[in-house]
């Protein structure tokens, strides 16, 4: 059975590979102002509830893809649709083989947003 660690280490492992990149946590949403110098752009995964349906193991996560805009918000569109395509590259590699886990991609909710921590930033968040 995959456990809760092996699933953070898998999505470091997927952040840390992606040339995008530059920093990687996990906690609760409000952890990420507190976490310390953020190089960005940032992936962030918060652990949701997950369930144990027999044999299978669900674990639910939401991973936020975020980078820094221009406090004039020239660049929200640009930065949003660069952290979409980081997203698009996660869900495939998370379909890789070589992880031990079933992920079904089949609908994956995408929820835009920008100036949603204490830095300006923009992005999106999947579940």
């Amino acid at each position: 059975m995959v456990t809760y660690n092996n699933i953070i280490d898998a999505f470091k492992n997927i952040s840390t590979a992606h040339e995008q990149v530059n920093s990687f946590g996990v906690g609760d949403v409000w952890d990420v102002a507190v976490s310390g110098t953020i190089n960005y752009p940032l992936v962030w995964v918060v652990p949701k509830d997950s369930s144990l349906q027999g044999k299978v193991y669900n674990s639910n996560w939401t991973i936020i893809f975020m980078d820094l805009i221009h406090s004039d918000l020239r660049e929200d569109d640009e930065v949003t649709s660069d952290m979409e395509q980081v997203a698009f590259d996660y869900i495939a590699q998370l379909q890789h083989p070589s992880y031990q886990f079933d992920f079904k991609p089949d609908n994956i909710p995408f929820t835009r947003f920008n100036e949603r921590f204490d830095d300006l930033v923009a992005g999106v968040a999947i579940d």
